[in-house]
This record gives C-alpha cells, sequence and structure tokens, in this order.
C-alpha cells in the first residue's frame, strides 16, 4: 500500500502517534513517514527504532495504530531486512517526510 491509499485509509494518522502490537503493548512512537512505510521510534519492548509497512496496520484508534502482530512475534521476528517490520537508520539511509503529515501534530 502506498502513502496516498494508506491515509485515505487512514486519515487520522499522524507523526506522534503511539504504536501498538496486537496484543495491546506500546511498540513506540511514529517519528517519520515514508512512502510505503513509516519509522516507529522505540518502544520499552525494543531496543531500536523500526521501519513499520502501512500493510502491518490492522487499525487506528482513539490515537493509537495496532498492528497485525503481536508483541512476541514481532521481538521473534528481529527486525530482520526483507520483513514488512524492520530495523531502521541503515547508514546512509534518508527518510523522505511528508510536511502535511508533520503539520498535523505542529
Amino acid at each position: 500500500m502506498d502513502r496516498k491509499a494508506f491515509l485515505e485509509a487512514y486519515p487520522e494518522f499522524i507523526v506522534g502517534m503511539t504504536v501498538r502490537s496486537a496484543d495491546g503493548l506500546k511498540v513506540g512512537v511514529v517519528q517519520d513517514v515514508r512512502d510505503r512505510d513509516f519509522i516507529v521510534e522505540r518502544g520499552f519492548f525494543f531496543p531500536r527504532d523500526a521501519v513499520v509497512a502501512f500493510d502491518e496496520v490492522t487499525r487506528v484508534r482513539q490515537g493509537e495504530i495496532f498492528l497485525r502482530r503481536t508483541c512476541d512475534e514481532l521481538k521473534s521476528d528481529g527486525f530482520q531486512p526483507g520483513l514488512s517490520l524492520q530495523s531502521a537508520g541503515a547508514p546512509g539511509e534518508e527518510t523522505d517526510r511528508h510536511p502535511a503529515i508533520d503539520e498535523r501534530v505542529a
């Protein structure tokens, strides 16, 4: 799913929202939005920031984003490249900032 389709499906999505696993545990907070995914600033259960594909989102409700996998499933995936949830911040990697989304929290 691309950014436009995702924002049409979830118009309330904004930078700064809390991201939760399917079992309700806090994964982190949306830090940045890119063309097909968004960066989640690390939370209590995860030692580093992660890139989450839009397809990983199952719902946005009451200011929170819920993912399709449980906390244990996310941890067992280990944020390996090639999965829809993967390690963020590779050297030289740039994000594509989207001011319209960022302005919603300003």
